[in-house]
């Protein structure tokens, strides 16, 4: 879902691009604006966020927690996910090929 709690998820993104998000009635979005390089970047997050993760995909996140079985990576400002490197040292901005998704939780 693009639109979060207040529409937080929106405004984040409009403040990151300067670019003008409208959702119509219908869950049409429309971008806008007047620099292209922002309204690239607007429409990557918004597709990071409605489109599914699918194994095989190549993936970019920020780290945002270590733990000592593997580090939590956000991969969009909705979806975060879990990497584990046997081994490796792990931190900043990675990529990875997905293999699998485990829909499991954690606390």
């Amino acid at each position: 879902m693009l639109s979060g709690k207040q529409g937080k998820t929106i405004t984040a993104i409009i403040d990151e691009t300067g670019a003008k998000i409208d959702i119509d009635d219908n869950g049409m979005v429309s971008i806008s604006g007047i620099d292209l390089a922002a309204l690239e970047r607007a429409k990557e997050i918004i597709l990071s966020i409605v489109n599914d993760i699918e194994p095989g995909q190549i993936l970019e996140g920020t780290v945002v927690r270590m733990m000592n079985f593997g580090a939590f990576v956000q991969l969009s400002p909705t979806k975060d996910g879990m990497v584990t490197f046997p081994n490796s040292p792990i931190s900043g901005s990675m990529k990875w090929r997905m293999l699998s998704i485990s829909e499991t939780r954690c606390g």
